[in-house]
C-alpha cells in the first residue's frame, strides 16, 4: 500500500470528477447509457436496432430504472470516497506488508493469515495466547501474546519492528464468547470478554498505530459481528462487546482525521460485520440440526477472502457478510414493531438452544 498525497484540486471539482468517472466506468451502466444516448441522437442507429429494443430504451419504465441505477452508483461512489477522506486507493506497493493479526491460531484468523501469504507480498504476525493448530508456515510468525497486557504487547511490538519492520496492517480479530444470562454470568467472565473483545482493540492500536501515522500509511481492520446490531438473550455480554467494536471503529476513523495535524488521514479503517461463522466459537450451535436449518452460516474462507481483498485494495470500508444482511445494520432506524419482531424471533430461537445447554464456547 503506497501513501496517497493530498490533492490540491478544489474539493467540489474532485467530488464531481470522482463521481462521474466511477459512474461512467461502471460496466452495468455503460451499455444501457450508451444505447440510450446513441439511439436518441442517431436516427439511423435507431432504425437499425430491433424494434423491441428501441421501444424498451424509450419506455418510461426503462428510463426510471436507468435513473435509479445511476443514483445507486453515485450514492455508493460518494460513500466510498468520503470514508477514504477523498483520497485514491492505497493499493499494493513495492514494500512487503507486515500484517499483524490477533487470534490467528485458529478460526478465521488462521484462514486470513494463510490467504495473505498465499497471495504474496506479505509477512504475517500472529498474536495469540494459544499455539497454532498446525505447524508454523513460512511467512507466518507466531508470538504467544496476551493481547490484554500492555507489557506483553510492547515487548512483541518491539520484537516485530526489530525483526520485520513496522507493521502496516493491524487486524483486531481475536474474540471470545460464552453463554449465560445477565443474572447468571460470572463477574470474572464479564471482565474477560470485555478485556479481549473491547479493551484489547485500544491496546493494540496504541502499540501499532503511531508507526503507521509516522509513515503516512496503514490499515486497521476491526472484526465485529451482526451481533453488534441484534442483541439476543443468553449472549448479551458478547453482543455488547461487538456493539462497542462498531463504536471503536467509527471513533478511530474520526480521530485519524485530527490526530497529529491530520497526518492520520492516510490510514485506512475497515469494519467487518459477519453473521455466524463456522468456527470453534459456535461449534456447539452448528451441531444442532435446528440451528443449521434456520441460520445462515459462513465459511471462514468467505470472511477471510473479503477482508484480504479489502486490505489489498487499500480502501476504508464497511463489510457486512453476507452482503444482503446489510439492511440489518440499520435496524435502529426501523419502526419499533419491526425491530422487536426480528429480535423476538432471533431471541426465541437462541433461548430455546441456550435452555438446552447449547451455546457459545470460548
Amino acid at each position: 500500500m503506497s501513501s496517497s498525497p493530498i490533492s490540491t484540486t478544489p474539493l467540489p471539482l474532485r467530488i464531481l470528477t470522482s463521481l462521474l468517472s466511477h459512474t461512467l466506468t461502471n460496466a452495468y451502466l455503460q451499455i444501457p447509457l450508451l444505447l440510450t444516448l446513441l439511439s436518441s441522437r442517431s436516427p439511423s442507429l435507431k432504425n437499425r436496432l430491433p424494434s423491441r429494443l428501441t421501444k424498451l430504451l424509450s419506455s418510461p419504465l426503462f428510463q426510471r430504472l436507468l435513473k435509479i441505477l445511476i443514483f445507486i452508483n453515485l450514492n455508493r461512489t460518494l460513500s466510498r470516497v468520503v470514508v477514504n477522506n477523498w483520497r485514491g486507493d492505497n493499493g499494493e506497493g513495492e514494500e512487503e506488508e507486515i500484517v499483524v493479526i490477533t487470534g490467528a491460531s485458529s478460526g478465521i484468523g488462521r484462514v486470513m493469515a494463510r490467504e495473505f501469504v498465499r497471495r504474496g507480498g506479505c509477512r504475517v504476525v500472529n498474536l495469540d495466547v494459544k499455539k497454532p493448530e498446525m505447524e508454523s508456515e513460512t511467512k507466518i510468525t507466531y508470538y504467544q501474546t496476551d493481547i490484554t497486557s500492555t507489557t506483553e504487547l510492547a515487548l512483541r511490538g518491539s520484537q516485530i519492528r526489530s525483526q520485520f519492520g513496522p507493521p502496516t496492517v493491524l487486524i483486531n480479530n481475536a474474540g471470545i464468547g460464552h453463554s449465560g444470562s445477565i443474572l447468571s454470568v460470572p463477574e470474572t467472565q464479564l471482565h474477560q470478554i470485555f478485556n479481549v473483545n473491547t479493551i484489547a482493540h485500544f491496546l493494540t492500536v496504541r502499540e501499532f498505530l503511531p508507526g503507521m501515522i509516522e509513515r503516512g500509511r496503514g490499515h486497521v481492520v476491526t472484526i465485529a459481528s451482526m451481533a453488534s446490531y441484534v442483541t439476543v438473550p443468553g449472549m448479551v455480554d458478547y453482543c455488547c462487546t461487538k456493539a462497542s467494536a462498531v463504536a471503536f471503529h467509527e471513533g478511530l476513523a474520526q480521530e485519524l482525521k485530527v490526530l497529529d495535524g491530520g497526518r492520520g488521514r492516510g490510514i485506512r479503517t475497515t469494519l467487518v460485520n459477519p453473521t455466524w461463522i463456522e468456527t470453534p466459537l459456535i461449534e456447539g450451535l452448528t451441531k444442532e440440526k435446528r440451528f443449521r436449518e434456520r441460520a445462515f452460516v459462513l465459511r471462514p474462507e468467505d470472511v477471510a477472502e473479503a477482508v484480504v481483498n479489502q486490505v489489498r485494495m487499500g480502501r476504508s470500508g464497511h463489510l457486512v457478510l453476507p452482503r444482503w444482511y446489510g439492511l440489518v445494520s440499520g435496524i435502529r432506524a426501523w419502526p419499533a414493531w419491526l425491530q422487536e419482531a426480528l429480535r423476538n424471533r432471533v431471541g426465541r430461537e437462541a433461548a430455546m438452544l441456550m435452555g438446552e445447554g447449547v451455546g457459545l464456547g470460548a
